[in-house]
């Protein structure tokens, strides 16, 4: 079987994250004042700048986590992964130069959406902590072109290969790991 290209279009990516971004924003905004009140979301705002640099410095631990999970899983350790930012597509990004299993690297690609997207939404509900729920809002929407390159990969078996790419938004499937 011949190897299959997966291709994530950097601009329409960014376009779906706003849109993601939008639409959560629709549903859980309203849903924390219905539970909370605008007392709840009002108070919370202080230190804005702190909030400000704090969802910047997400960015960077975003690719971290990417970064951390490719070290788990690669063989060469921290010589196969590159971090960087590509202003001309918008996106910071982590790659591994080493071919990773699939269920692996669906692995990789969950995790920021979980523990920087999930997490803090579902917390800032429980505690009544609206920045939270705005972080968590903020990064489930940044992972959108996580989430993309996974959806593409369902229909493969874990047990296949796939080869991130540093050139482009996905990679490769490698049927046949020989051919890597």
């Amino acid at each position: 079987m011949q190897n299959k290209k997966i291709v994530i279009n950097s601009k329409k990516a960014n376009v779906l994250a706003i849109l993601f971004l939008l639409g959560m924003s629709v549903v859980f905004l309203p849903l924390f004042y219905l539970l909370y009140g605008k007392d709840s979301m009002n108070t919370q705002m202080y230190s804005f700048l702190f909030k400000i640099i704090a969802i910047g410095l997400g960015i960077f631990v975003h690719e971290c986590i990417h970064g951390l999970f490719f070290f788990v899983y690669n063989k060469n350790g921290l010589k196969s992964i590159r971090w960087g930012i590509s202003p001309k597509k918008m996106t910071a990004y982590c790659c591994c130069k080493d071919a990773l299993m699939v269920y692996q690297y669906r692995v990789v690609l969950i995790m920021p959406f979980i523990i920087l997207g999930l997490s803090p939404l579902i917390i800032g509900f429980i505690f009544n902590n609206f920045f939270g729920v705005i972080f968590g809002i903020v990064y489930c929407a940044a992972s959108t072109g996580d989430l993309w390159v996974l959806y593409k990969l369902v229909p493969e078996s874990g047990k296949t290969y796939f080869k991130d790419s540093a050139t482009y938004c996905g990679g490769e499937i490698i049927y046949d790991k020989k051919q890597e």
